[in-house]
């Protein structure tokens, strides 16, 4: 399936180049193909799926992942998860459904798989020149880069040294990596979580390094989702009906400093929430314990701040990603560490015919966001040409509108909320641009008729 390197170009003067065939490459995809905006996308993988596959060269992903947004605060627009998955669904499951969503919607036929964008550079006029792994070079009138987040990974400097074998939690793939071993996981975001879980049912013994203290957070809420749950909070018992989230969380899971953590420093929701109740399940069995922040390795020992030590063989740094984008000069993006400072996350504002998708951190996973903005994206380069005014207008909001996407929040400071967004305020930012500029809204249906996704994984 997919084109081939070399493939000719399709008729007409606005040509769009889409790097990367990942969740929110598709996104794209669909949503210019909707406004007959002419595309090519380039995979450098054999499928679509980006971290999902397993199989793709750098993911981050292990085999015992799940999605921690539910299955149904996920889902593209207008193609919804399949009922008949389950209420977090597993790697497999996710990486099928997202390949049956480009097969409903004929997206396969404009990839070009193999192939990788080497570089790109500007031309006068707001032309991009590519370049491919292949040696061929093209010209596009935009640039619309859907790279993901996850494929940077930011590793802690440590001091010393250490005789065991030490990686970042990206090149982490199985629980047999642990059979027998004494782990130490440091960092405790999601993906540090699920790890340390996976070290305390096979390691010989477990710990895991942190820095802070953590809200822990049920996956589910009175039966139900935690996303679907803050969407629809009828479920709660009249009893506690006069209580806030964090009042309920903290009634279901108890004070974490029990489990030897630190007193978290943020409210609930102040940082990306950590979804992971089965964490207090081996705390409480005495299968992991918590540790401070290392001091220092030293061979066959890890040092601790608090002057203690443990016998350590595999070290674990669960300790995030830098967003990257290799083929292009990082001078094209203001960055704030690690991250593109960008309009409504997506927009270029010194070149507006340069974008990027989905390099946004939120609670949930905002596809009909990223939708909606692809949408805006195919608007702009149309009117480029049919409709200069308005694309003038978009390009004057490109240099004077500056959202706060955070409001109403108050974000713990570090790398990771840098591109942290409330999704609530997101939406409603998007949705005053759209209006502003008389865009096309994103109803339901208009992508119908929608087949539903048949998932064949187990």
């Amino acid at each position: 399936m997919g084109k081939q390197a070399g493939a000719g170009d399709r008729t007409g003067k606005l040509k769009v180049c889409i790097v990367g065939a990942g969740p929110h490459g598709l996104i794209v995809a669909r949503a210019l193909a909707s406004l007959n905006v002419s595309y090519d996308q380039f995979e450098r993988h054999s499928d679509v799926g980006g971290l999902w596959d397993l199989s793709n060269p750098g993911t981050p992903m292990y085999e015992t992942c799940h999605y921690i947004s539910s299955r149904n605060g996920t889902g593209y627009p207008d193609f919804p998860m399949p009922e008949s998955l389950p209420d977090y669904p597993s790697q497999a499951q996710v990486l099928e459904y997202i390949r049956s969503f480009a097969r409903a919607f004929n997206l396969y036929p404009n990839i070009t798989f193999g192939v990788e964008v080497t570089s790109a550079k500007e031309l006068d006029g707001g032309d991009w020149e590519v370049v491919l792994s292949t040696g061929e070079r093209r010209v596009y009138s935009a640039l619309i880069c859907c790279p993901g987040t996850n494929w940077s990974a930011r590793m802690p400097d440590l001091a010393g040294a250490t005789s065991g074998r030490l990686i970042h939690s990206s090149a982490y793939k199985k629980v047999s990596e642990f059979d027998g071993k004494r782990v130490l996981v440091i960092g405790l975001g999601n993906s540090g979580a699920d790890i340390a879980c996976d070290a305390a049912r096979v390691a010989e013994a477990a710990f895991v390094s942190v820095r802070r203290g953590y809200h822990i957070v049920p996956k589910h809420l009175f039966g139900i989702p935690l996303l679907d749950y803050m969407h629809d909070p009828s479920v709660t018992p009249e009893s506690m009906r006069g209580l806030e989230l964090a009042d309920i969380v903290r009634v279901i899971t108890g004070d974490p400093t029990r489990y030897g953590f630190p007193k978290p420093d943020h409210e609930l929701l102040e940082t990306h929430p950590l979804l992971n109740t089965e964490i207090l399940h081996h705390l409480g069995h005495g299968r992991l314990k918590v540790k401070g922040p290392v001091e220092r390795l030293d061979g066959a020992r890890v040092q601790f701040a608090d002057g203690s030590f443990e016998e350590i063989d595999t070290i674990v740094c669960a300790t995030g990603y830098d967003y990257a984008m290799p083929f292009l000069d990082s001078g094209y993006f203001e960055w704030e560490d690690g991250r593109p400072q960008l309009y409504l996350t997506a927009f270029n504002r010194a070149h507006p015919t340069l974008f990027a998708v989905g390099l946004l951190e939120a609670a949930g996973v905002p596809y009909a966001a990223a939708d909606q903005l692809a949408l805006f994206m195919g608007a702009y380069l149309r009117d480029r040409s049919e409709n200069p005014a308005r694309a003038a207008k978009f390009e004057q909001l490109l240099k004077d509108d500056f959202p706060d996407l955070k409001r109403g929040m108050n974000y713990v400071r570090n790398n990771r909320t840098v591109n942290y967004v409330n999704v609530e305020v997101y939406y409603e930012e998007i949705e005053r641009v759209r209006a502003l500029m008389d865009y096309s809204a994103l109803l339901p249906g208009r992508y119908t008729p929608a087949p539903q996704a048949k998932t064949e994984a187990a």
